[in-house]
């Protein structure tokens, strides 16, 4: 988060939940999810492009409940990130924050 963002994650105000092994039945919603942090998204690099990528994005909901980038992190309902590790999906973190009405 701070690699990107320049600013430490409120962790305090957040649950945080894993999900590994492409198991989305574990969090409702969680394909959705991955789906808009990937859409029309650029990966960002850690180390060598062939090792490592990610993509992080804060995420938020218009008046119609679609889901919409945050602009900073007092506006974010979510934040997830979804890490690459040798071109496979290594793992999704979703954090959510504690009194979201999701």
């Amino acid at each position: 988060y701070y690699e990107t963002y320049g600013e430490v994650f409120p962790e305090n105000d957040f649950d945080i939940a894993i999900i590994a092994d492409r198991d989305y039945d574990r969090i409702p919603a969680g394909l959705q999810i991955q789906q808009f942090i990937t859409h029309e998204q650029s990966w960002s690099i850690s180390g060598n492009p062939d090792v490592f990528k990610y993509a992080i994005k804060r995420i938020a909901f218009d008046s119609g409940d679609e889901m919409i980038v945050a602009p900073d992190i007092n506006s974010s309902e979510l934040v997830g990130i979804i890490m690459i590790f040798n071109e496979v999906e290594a793992g999704v973190v979703l954090a959510k924050r504690k009194q979201a009405k999701i």
